[in-house]
């Protein structure tokens, strides 16, 4: 299973966050990246950097030929194309897509993920280290794939859900269809 987080929060070129990320679904399906499962379209609070609009998160697992580095540059391509600038981490965005998860294959250490290449990204981490301390990524996931486990702690994507706390950062104010 291939899974993917996206979220936005600033109108751009595809409109607003959630036609963005409508308009980002379409878009893979032409890049070769044939979306599987998609969960609900979560509005929630911003993660990190204050003062932003909320977000409309989601999470869609997909079946796509490309190795994970290959696909990152594809997601990144996509992000470009939705007039993504690179600045302030945790800052607000036209449109931010993650690989979470590729067949639950492991590569990175925690030294590696927080530096950056020479190109401004980060190194390929999987499974995301964010997963389990953000509500806007675990909930949506726990919609599609309530079975998936983690691939370092084996917990799943159910049980990570149900322990959240979703008062915080990141945490889910409603949903709707995507």
């Amino acid at each position: 299973m291939i899974l993917l987080g996206l979220g936005s929060n600033l109108s751009g070129p595809w409109g607003t966050p959630l036609e963005t990320l409508r308009c980002a679904l379409r878009e893979m399906q032409t890049n070769g990246i044939a979306v599987v499962k998609r969960s609900k379209a979560y509005s929630t609070c911003a993660y990190g950097v204050g003062g932003q609009p909320d977000y409309v998160n989601a999470v869609v697992s997909i079946d796509c030929i490309a190795p994970p580095e290959a696909l990152l540059i594809r997601l990144h391509r996509l992000e470009k194309f939705a007039a993504r600038a690179r600045g302030e981490r945790w800052g607000a965005r036209t449109l931010d897509i993650d690989l979470l998860d590729w067949h639950g294959r492991v590569i990175g250490s925690s030294k590696e993920r927080g530096g950056r290449t020479e190109l401004g990204f980060k190194p390929l981490s999987l499974p995301h280290p964010g997963i389990v301390n953000r509500p806007f990524v675990i909930v949506p996931l726990a919609e599609i794939a309530p079975g998936w486990h983690h691939p370092v702690n084996g917990k799943t994507a159910k049980s990570l859900a149900r322990n959240i706390a979703c008062d915080r950062a990141g945490g889910i104010l409603s949903a709707t269809r995507l």
